[in-house]
């Protein structure tokens, strides 16, 4: 059986984009050195429920690698992707039947295009995963979730609740 050895140090977790301008934002929002950081990063928006592999992802960061700090960090004029129906029929062969049978867990109401493509609004996403990684029944309520839109021209940074 393995133990937690209490002597280690913790570590921040931190969900951002592919854009490697927010990473020098890391250190300054957490308040962590680089080797106390954890990055995770998403193509496009983060696009999650309580089963997705980010969410395991995130678990097994909390109790694997002692992470007791999880950061959400998204720059503010982030554009999000314009996937159409046309340019998955027609450019890359995907088929109508697929479109149709593929619906993304609980999201019913969407579209596959719509799923894909991800939401307008950078604070609507973040509140939203905010809520859903501190409401997971699997993970600890010690752990701080925080939420951060960075505007990466004016260097500034912003928190989001």
């Amino acid at each position: 059986m393995e133990t937690i050895d209490k002597t280690k140090n913790t570590k921040s977790l931190t969900i951002t984009s592919l854009n490697e301008e927010v990473l020098s934002f890391l250190p300054v929002i957490t308040n962590k050195k680089t080797d106390e950081l954890l990055v995770l990063n998403c193509f496009g928006e983060m696009n999650s429920d309580q089963e997705s592999c980010l969410i395991r992802d995130i678990i097994l960061a909390v109790y694997s690698e002692r992470v007791e700090e999880v950061y959400i960090i998204v720059e503010e004029d982030y554009k999000p992707y314009s996937i159409t129906e046309d340019i998955l029929l027609s450019k890359h062969s995907v088929s109508k039947t697929a479109l149709k049978t593929i619906r993304p867990n609980q999201i019913d109401e969407k579209s596959v295009t719509d799923w894909l493509n991800g939401t307008r609004s950078v604070t609507e996403t973040i509140r939203n995963n905010l809520e859903m990684i501190r409401n997971h029944p699997l993970l600890p309520n010690s752990v701080s979730v925080n939420g951060f839109i960075v505007n990466i021209e004016t260097s500034q940074f912003s928190v989001v609740d």
